[in-house]
């Protein structure tokens, strides 16, 4: 476990010290966060871990590791996938909830209604993409914390 930290520890160094900031190594053994901090720092788009690092370093491109604490943000191949649920979930119940809410006030004829739906099908997704992902992360961060078991063997390994 020293062996990991240093190496993080001497990593990030390495990576900020053009900067003149002190990183801030991980602690022994994985910190469980409240979900009221995990649900801030989700839609902060902030590392659910830590909170000091951004997701995203443009629209759709992730920062990865933390620059922070070193938490990895895709921990495996298709470990985002779940993000897509979240976002489908998250636009289905809007587009059902805005489609009844003005079917009963007949607010919008029928065309004017599709139009809008339609348009907020495609709108909405494309900005809640970053939240999605976000929420994702630090739904996992909630239940499997990092690192895991075998995320602290591969460190061992490579550190």
């Amino acid at each position: 476990m020293a062996l990991r930290v240093q190496a993080h520890v001497s990593y990030l160094e390495t990576r900020y010290k053009m900067s003149g900031r002190s990183p801030t190594p991980l602690k022994s053994g994985p910190k469980r966060q409240t979900l009221a901090a995990l649900i801030a720092r989700a839609l902060g788009l902030r590392c659910p871990a830590c909170g000091q690092t951004r997701l995203f370093s443009g629209w759709f491109a992730m920062n990865d590791p933390c620059a922070q604490c070193g938490r990895r943000f895709n921990r495996a191949p298709g470990y985002l996938l779940g993000s897509i649920y979240v976002n489908y979930g998250v636009t289905a119940v809007l587009v059902v909830v805005i489609y009844f809410g003005c079917y009963f006030t007949e607010t919008l004829t029928s065309k004017q209604l599709l139009a809008v739906l339609t348009g907020l099908i495609v709108v909405f997704p494309l900005w809640f993409f970053r939240y999605a992902r976000s929420i994702w992360i630090a739904f996992d961060e909630l239940f499997d914390p990092w690192p895991n078991e075998q995320e602290s063997r591969e460190l061992e390994k490579s550190g």
